[in-house]
């Protein structure tokens, strides 16, 4: 039997997050990112989210990571988007 956990993302998840993420950067247009990205890349994202206490889950099945959750604010490019939120889920 599978064990299924979902929980706030920890250091030690990184890894497994830029895995999954670098694969819709390499294999689909989805992301709009133009390189793959780092662990780094992955640990600033959280930090920047969780400085507006904005989740970031992880989903682990058997003790592993595989797919992620989080929030963040919207762009401020356009007046209607100045208070909104984006969510992601990525599997």
């Amino acid at each position: 039997m599978e064990h299924e956990l979902i929980r706030q993302v920890q250091p030690e998840d990184y890894e497994s997050i830029e895995k999954i993420y670098n694969h819709y950067v390499s294999n689909t247009s989805v992301t709009f990112e133009e390189t793959t990205v780092s662990s780094t890349d992955i640990q600033n994202r959280v930090e920047k989210s969780r400085s507006t206490n904005l989740p970031w889950l992880v989903m682990k099945i058997s003790g592993s990571i595989v797919g992620y959750a989080y929030a963040t604010k919207s762009c401020k490019c356009r007046i209607a988007r100045e208070t909104g939120y984006e969510k992601s889920c990525s599997l």
